[in-house]
């Protein structure tokens, strides 16, 4: 969630966006002074949006970025299990309605097949 807001409440504008989303995340660190207090900016650019998400003077940018790196991997790795789990049952349901066919269940009155 990227939230950008005027003093005293009278604009504010919030934009929020998925992991699924993300496309590149980068850090910037502006000059000197900045790298050495550990202060920058993490810019995430994201699939459909024409404006990147821009954290300005984040403390330790590279940090932020790698937590990013983290939770989109954690968040595709879920997904991915998820999927095969899909696939699994898919799977499962499709022999058992091969097998309740192959071993005649799945027969009317009469001897004629469904």
């Amino acid at each position: 969630m990227d939230r950008e807001s005027a003093p005293f409440g009278f604009r504010e504008e919030k934009r929020v966006g998925s992991l699924e989303d993300i496309e590149s995340v980068y850090s910037h660190v502006p000059n000197f002074l900045a790298k050495v207090i550990n202060l920058g900016d993490v810019i995430i650019d994201t699939a459909g949006s024409p404006r990147a998400y821009t954290f300005e003077s984040v403390h330790d940018p590279l940090a932020v970025q790698q937590e990013i790196f983290s939770r989109i991997h954690a968040y595709r790795e879920q997904k991915s299990r998820e999927a095969s789990q899909a696939e699994i049952e898919r799977w499962a349901d499709w022999f058992a309605e091969y097998h309740r066919l192959a071993s005649g269940q799945g027969q009317k009155e009469g001897g004629s097949h469904l």
